[in-house]
Formats: C-alpha cells, structure tokens, sequence
C-alpha cells in the first residue's frame, strides 16, 4: 500500500510539473521574423504530446522567420518557426481573392506548392481562350466574407516577372488555384 501511495504521489507531481514556455503576444504573419516583443514567458504545464519551446531557449526563436501564421495566446512550437524564406528574391508576394469554388479541396498552409490558372472572360469560352499558368507558393492564407461573398484571400509568392498580369487576372477574377501535390 505504501508502494502505490508513493507512486501515486509520483504520477501526481510528474503530472502538474509546470515550465516556462513561449507564448505568442502579439499576431505575427507567415514569413515575418520573429522578435522578442512578440513572445512572452508563461507558466504551464507540459505534457507529453505539448512540445513548446522552453522561455530559456528564447534565441532558439528570435530571429526566425513564423512558417505560419502565429496567433496571440497560442504556446510557440519550433514546428511554427523557419529559417526558409518563403518569397524568394526574385519573387512577388500577390494577395490572389478566390470563392472556394476555386480554391483546392483541401487546406492550403504556407509552403504549398500550387499553380493559377486562368478562366475565360465574359467574351470568351473556355475552347477560345489562351490558357496561362502561374507557379506559386503559399505564404499565407485568411478568409473573407464582405458583401456577402464568402471566400478566401490567399497570399502567394510568384515570379516577379508575372506578378503584374497576376494582380490584374486576379483583380478581373479570372483566377482559379490547383494545388501541386508532390511539389
């Protein structure tokens, strides 16, 4: 009895075993490096399957880039962090608005590999028109709902030399995102 009461009292203090971890303060974008004013220590406690970086491992954040989008309140983990740029030099970030008729089935995260294609205007039929496609990454993605139009307004990095035509397909909204699997 006295074996199972001390491993009792094990289990309990190996359970409520609180540390100082990371916590985002303040919404920092995909692709945004990472300051100290955006993080702040907190006291929780850390089971298994939590993996957030220890406040004494600070420098392992600071200076990286934010692979996702990092929400205020939320523990920091090294998983949400890169050192990868996700717009390259020679790269335009375009914001591209899409119904979900249009997007991929699936939930797109920063990194993605897709590809814009073009849709025919109101002159012309999709036999007529000249196809374009437009490789892009993702870097960022938040839904939208003005004037009644639900959708999605997906950040993405394309070659410079095409983020013009982009910004003016995408304005016209003959857009539409195919996502690459396999890269």
């Amino acid at each position: 009895m006295a074996v199972g009461g001390l491993l009792s009292g094990f289990a309990y203090l190996a359970s409520t075993r609180t540390e100082e971890c990371l916590v985002v303060t303040r919404a920092v974008p995909a692709g945004v490096t990472v300051t100290a004013g955006d993080l702040t220590a907190v006291r929780v406690t850390v089971t298994a399957p939590l993996a957030p970086i220890r406040s004494k491992n600070i420098r392992d954040a600071v200076g990286r880039r934010a692979a996702v989008s990092l929400v205020p309140g939320t523990l920091l983990t090294a998983a949400q962090l890169t050192d990868e740029l996700l717009v390259g030099p020679d790269q335009r970030q375009v914001g591209v608005g899409l119904p979900p008729e249009r997007m991929p089935a699936r939930t797109l995260h920063p990194g993605d590999s897709v590809q814009l294609v073009t849709t025919p205007d109101d002159q012309e039929t999709a036999a007529t028109m000249v196809r374009q496609r437009f490789d892009a990454t993702v870097v960022d993605l938040s839904g939208r709902a003005a004037a009644g139009v639900e959708g999605w307004v997906v950040y993405v990095a394309v070659a410079e030399n095409d983020a013009t035509q982009v910004v003016a397909l995408a304005a016209q909204g003959r857009l539409s995102m195919v996502l690459r699997v396999g890269g």
